[in-house]
């Protein structure tokens, strides 16, 4: 708490350097209505509005939060955009083209741009500039705003952009002819018609709306005209006075959009390709300033730490490793926004899953067994319908999802949805790709790949598990990959963070997987290695006594690398005392003329063969030291 309190001051010194004039604020809650309730200086906020207090009188205070007063006294204006909420109007966001300033995410994920008020201007506070319910206010005279490092219980404020590195930019001009009422400013002068699609006067009602629609179908995605194109020519057509009538404007759309379907389809044609490809349309960089004052969605990960929004990611595991389970046990977290495993926070999202590989009734049981059988979890399904990765059907697949506010596609598997060399990079990397499309759309692709199985010789580079081209790995954002091992007679999943774009990489943990009459998967803490090496090296012991005549000893062991020294040793003396191995000393070995890995050895080394219920004991040797 001393701490935070000395911090606190410390930022107001800062701000007070800068010449801003600084609140103490107590604590900051929210009422049962969901309004903000500050809690002021007890003789208010009047004195901070008229002059910056000193550095003494700040080292004196005893606050758990800061404002900062705008207007006049800071020679401050703040605009303030509530991205979040649903009216919010971006079009006049960008419009004002700001430049490089201070920039603060709200406690609400809202942003605030800081800017420097001239002298001699006064603007005063105002909400929902430029439009109703617009979401962009203004901090001026008469205003304060919250500023880190306040902290609340539904969020902190957070400097992206701090005053203390980045100076205050002027107000952008087109923001400051809209707040002193410029009547010539271009956000209050509404075009007409003729002026919008570019042609001359006495053209005519139906050229003009027909000269429209073509403009917008050309420079728009087919699968987006009866969302945005026509919803736009409804609007448009009422400008006329009279406007055309409702069926003669849709038959004029439809014959419109008839001939814009035809045009494509012979390009593809002409192009030797199966569908139309979309027209593309150069779009100028983005300057620094607007990708650092972009505003993002608030949450970043669909499944944190492992499956960012809006990427492609991947779970791999070995045929038959419980994939399919897992994916769906996911599936029944994101579409309830509840923790996987107790533990993993998801994003609350529709979910569809394409399974080329099972059945319906397969899938069905399966959802039964983890319980994931409430009939109104909005999860839609598409199985079984010979579905590849091709543009048409991905463009579909985008339309559906968006009609249905997907936001989450498992693709189960990557192999069933795809007729490529897995091998070839050049292949695999078009179909990739197409993956790619989907998460440009916000939406996260997240599909399930078989990776090759472990030699028991040797290390395995868990990164580069995964079955085919290493084009497969570059191109996702997120690799979990599953493993089952078996210990104590339970069975395990090791579940490996191999890949993270955005984030740091968990350590490997267990999942204990517990079947009866349900499936269920609990989390079993951290990996430890060593008991892992142990348990692979039991395996591998057993399967090289299984598949040979011969007796090996420990050292055999190590010799064909089925583990080091130590592990052997302990994998041995695990075995024995489990009776799945029989012990026979070489010297009997060699009186009995027994097959033998290595002809060189001290008599009382150990060798082992496989233990069988009918071993009647002639050479079962008692425990004894090792040389």
């Amino acid at each position: 708490m001393k701490e935070n309190k000395l911090e606190i001051l410390e930022e107001a010194s800062r701000y007070i350097a800068l010449g801003f004039s600084v609140i103490p604020l107590g604590s900051i809650t929210k009422d049962e209505f969901g309004k903000k309730v500050i809690e002021y200086p007890k003789d208010g906020w009047k004195k901070y509005q008229e002059n910056i207090v000193s550095q003494e009188e700040v080292s004196q205070w005893g606050c758990e939060n800061l404002g900062i007063v705008t207007g006049k006294v800071s020679n401050l204006l703040v605009l303030d955009t509530d991205s979040y909420k649903q009216n919010y109007n971006i079009e006049l966001f960008k419009s004002f083209n700001l430049p490089i300033t201070p920039v603060q995410e709200t406690a609400s994920g809202g942003r605030q741009y800081f800017f420097r008020l001239p002298k001699d201007l006064i603007i005063k506070n105002a909400v929902c500039i430029g439009s109703k319910d617009s979401g962009i206010d203004i901090r001026g005279d008469g205003g304060m705003v919250i500023v880190s490092p306040s902290t609340t219980p539904y969020g902190q404020y957070k400097w992206i952009l701090s005053p203390i590195d980045t100076p205050l930019a002027d107000i952008p001009p087109k923001l400051l002819k809209l707040l002193n009422g410029d009547s010539g400013s271009e956000l209050k002068v509404r075009k007409t018609l003729p002026e919008i699609v570019g042609l001359k006067e006495g053209e005519g009602r139906n050229n003009a709306i027909a000269s429209f629609i073509g403009k917008l179908l050309v420079t728009t995605n087919i699968d987006n005209w009866d969302r945005e194109v026509w919803p736009m020519v409804q609007e448009v057509n009422l400008t006329y006075k009279p406007p055309l009538q409702n069926d003669e404007l849709l038959s004029t759309y439809k014959s419109i959009t008839k001939i814009e379907s035809a045009r494509r389809l012979k390009l593809n044609i002409k192009n030797d390709k199966k569908i139309a490809v979309e027209t593309l349309k150069y779009i100028s960089a983005m300057s620094h300033a607007e990708l650092i004052t972009q505003i993002f969605p608030l949450a970043r990960y669909t499944l944190e730490p492992f499956f960012e929004q809006g990427t492609v990611n991947m779970i791999s595991a070995p045929p038959n490793g419980w994939k399919s389970w897992l994916l769906f046990l996911f599936a029944g977290h994101i579409v309830n926004g509840t923790l996987v495993f107790d533990k993993f926070a998801t994003e609350k999202a529709n979910v569809m899953i394409v399974n080329e590989e099972d059945s319906a009734r397969l899938i069905q049981d399966r959802l039964k067994l983890l319980n994931i059988i409430d009939i109104s979890l909005p999860i839609y399904y598409r199985i079984a319908q010979g579905s590849k990765l091709t543009n048409s059907f991905v463009n579909s697949l985008i339309n559906e999802a968006k009609e249905k506010n997907i936001g989450v596609i498992m693709f189960d598997s990557l192999r069933a949805i795809h007729d490529s060399e897995e091998n070839s990079s050049t292949e695999m990397q078009k179909v990739l790709d197409l993956l790619k499309m989907i998460a440009r759309e916000n939406i996260t692709v997240i599909f399930t790949h078989h990776h090759r199985k472990k030699s028991p010789f040797g290390k395995n580079d868990d990164a580069e598990s995964s079955r085919g081209t290493s084009a497969i790995n570059a191109s996702i954002s997120g690799h979990i990959s599953l493993e089952e091992i078996e210990k104590e007679e339970k069975k395990y999943l090791i579940v490996k963070h191999l890949k993270s774009k955005v984030g740091g990489k968990l350590p490997p943990f267990d999942i204990e997987i517990v079947t009866g009459k349900s499936v269920n998967f609990l989390y079993s803490g951290e990996h430890q290695p060593k008991e892992q090496a142990l348990t692979e090296a039991k395996t591998g012991i057993l399967s090289e006594l299984q598949n040979r005549e011969e007796l090996l000893g420990r050292k055999d062991f190590v010799y064909l690398k089925i583990g080091g020294t130590t592990t052997i040793k302990e994998a041995t003396k695990s075995l024995e005392k489990e009776g799945k191995i029989k012990i026979t000393l070489r010297r009997d070995a060699e009186s009995a003329s027994l097959k033998i890995f290595n002809g060189s050895g001290k008599p009382n080394e150990k060798l082992y063969s496989i233990k069988k219920d009918d071993d009647w004991g002639v050479f079962d040797i008692l425990e004894s030291e090792d040389t």
